[in-house]
């Protein structure tokens, strides 16, 4: 905190400070293989702040609707309904939620998982049903969103 500049103590960039972001894109390219440029990271107060920009952008861009979790947190499908999107739920079972079914997600332009450790039933989502995900997104141009809340930290399995 000393040595940092003045303004790193106002409001500066709606972004967040770039010598963060930079530092996160560094350290998602070496621990998760996601590799992104700083000017595209935006930092949020928390996933709830997040969700709610990303549902008021998904609503400009016309999507109509993001497939949740069937046992999900209330908050964030509040989030998403303010936002004015519709909220189909995902059936969930002892491999986490049904990606694998097409038509769970049919009619959604992103889906809102919790894959690490899935809440409130503490399951991860199945590597087939990750893939499933993916390629589901892949091919409809759709976006998946991951809070990924204690992803970091596991003390019962491996990543």
């Amino acid at each position: 905190l000393t040595a940092a500049p003045d303004e790193a103590f106002g409001y500066g960039d709606p972004h967040g400070r770039v010598e963060l972001r930079t530092v996160l894109a560094e350290y998602l390219a070496r621990a998760r293989g996601v590799y992104a440029d700083p000017e595209r990271i935006v930092i949020c107060s928390g996933f709830a702040h997040g969700l709610a920009l990303l549902g008021r952008v998904l609503r400009q861009r016309r999507v109509r609707e993001i497939a949740v979790e069937s046992y999900h947190l209330d908050l964030h499908t509040s989030l998403l309904t303010e936002a004015g999107l519709r909220t189909p739920c995902l059936a969930l079972d002892e491999h986490g939620s049904r990606t694998d079914e097409p038509a769970a997600l049919r009619g959604a332009g992103a889906v809102l998982l919790t894959p690490a450790h899935q809440f409130p039933t503490g399951v991860p989502l199945h590597p087939d049903r990750r893939a499933a995900a993916v390629d589901w997104a892949r091919s409809t141009g759709g976006l998946v969103l991951e809070d990924d809340y204690d992803g970091e930290f596991r003390y019962d399995r491996q990543p």
